[in-house]
């Protein structure tokens, strides 16, 4: 492993390059517990039942998918992009349901709430107080708007058009960047296992031929406080990695306090080189997958109070326990299917402005759209993938 520190800057091709690729992001939510659990309501529309029906009306799973062909342009420092071709498979429903989760509840309350009354919102010790007439006001803007809002113009649509290309593009850049910033030979890097090699054992397993060279296959396991396990191909010459393969063992960060927790579950990849005609290794493939955890486990009080009605303060309550797992995986892949040579100079030649390019988004996986083009082969949740029809 010492040689292979030492000999990056040998092995490796981190000048500017200009690089075909395609691009897919995995985006999938995973609903693990929605429970809302009524203590007391003086509202009898506001009742378990209602609750019961939101949760079960809440999506266990949601998904959505970007895909992206285009020229990277730079090093694994700065980079360049030029979209040709871009498709978004987009799911809304689970941002649909919980709009109309809160669109319900407000309505609830606000056709009960009195004159001059506001509300009093607690979870545990803490609480914000919410005037009523505010409230009201807020929703009948929000109707007004919505009412009153015209069809976009020509112009307005062509601008509605630039500024969603020039976000795909800008998410893009960003998204490759940091693959490339999650190399193993980058310093404070989330795998260490280069840097720290200390904290692991590597034992060699065996050895495998890879483009007519033998490479050792190199098993990591933690030795002492570290996060991964994983494979390595190295090349028994050059001691240039042809493959790294890894996965962390424990979490790599969790917090939870006041009934608040996160957690990053899962960070594993693989990353593939080959060799070029004079000997540097360029990336083929790459790949991150990421999960993260959110719960809530809180208890949620809303009171509405009013000074100016005869009797008690207190006019109405709903007092909830409310229970929520939600995890969240993020799949980045890039795969480069062509590496050519470029110049720095010709590199800072390049505009990096806002281009047109063929953009799509589908409610259906559409197989035709690729037709013609080197991309990953989607997986079955990609090819079996269907937005729901909105209900409104």
């Amino acid at each position: 492993m010492k040689k292979v520190s030492e000999k990056i800057t040998d092995n490796y091709n981190l000048n500017f390059t200009q690089k075909r690729f395609f691009f897919r992001e995995s985006d999938v939510n995973y609903v693990r517990q929605f429970d809302m659990n009524i203590d007391e309501s003086t509202i009898p529309e506001l009742n378990q039942a209602l609750m019961d029906s939101i949760s079960r009306s809440i999506p266990k799973m949601s998904d959505s998918y970007k895909e992206v062909l285009g020229d990277l342009y730079g090093n694994y420092d700065v980079q360049k992009l030029k979209v040709l071709k871009a498709a978004n498979l987009e799911n809304p429903q689970s941002r649909e349901s919980l709009n109309e989760l809160s669109d319900k509840i407000q309505d609830i309350f606000q056709r009960n709430l009195k004159k001059n009354s506001y509300l009093k919102v607690k979870s545990g010790w803490l609480g914000v107080k919410v005037d009523a007439e505010e409230l009201q006001e807020e929703l009948e803007d929000s109707e007004a708007e919505v009412a009153i809002k015209p069809k976009p113009t020509p112009e307005e649509l062509e601008k509605i058009k630039a500024t969603k290309l020039m976000y795909l593009k800008q998410s893009t850049v960003s998204d490759i960047k940091g693959l490339l910033n999650s190399m193993f030979w980058k310093s404070d890097n989330t795998l260490d296992v280069l840097e720290k090699s200390d904290k692991y054992k590597f034992q060699v397993a065996g050895y495998v031929q890879i483009e007519n060279a033998i490479a050792y296959i190199i098993d990591f396991e933690p030795k002492r406080g570290a996060h991964f396990k994983g494979k390595l191909f190295v090349n028994t010459e050059d001691f240039g990695v042809f493959r790294l393969d890894f996965e962390n063992v424990k979490n790599l960060k969790s917090f939870k306090l006041l009934g608040i927790s996160t957690a990053s579950n899962v960070y594993k990849g693989k990353m593939i080189f080959g060799k070029d005609e004079v000997g540097k290794y360029n990336p083929k493939y790459i790949e991150i997958e990421k999960v993260e955890s959110f719960g809530i486990d809180r208890p949620l009080t809303i009171i509405e109070k009013n000074k100016f009605v005869a009797g008690k303060n207190k006019q109405n309550e709903l007092a909830l326990d409310i229970k929520i797992r939600v995890n969240q995986l993020n799949k980045l892949q890039l795969v480069v299917f062509e590496n050519a040579k470029m110049e720095a100079k010709d590199f800072n030649a390049i505009e990096n402005k806002s281009e047109d390019f063929e953009y799509k988004t589908f409610k259906k996986y559409n197989p035709e759209f690729w037709d013609g083009y080197n991309i990953i082969e989607p997986n079955e949740a990609i090819k079996s993938f269907t937005a729901p029809q909105s209900q409104n």
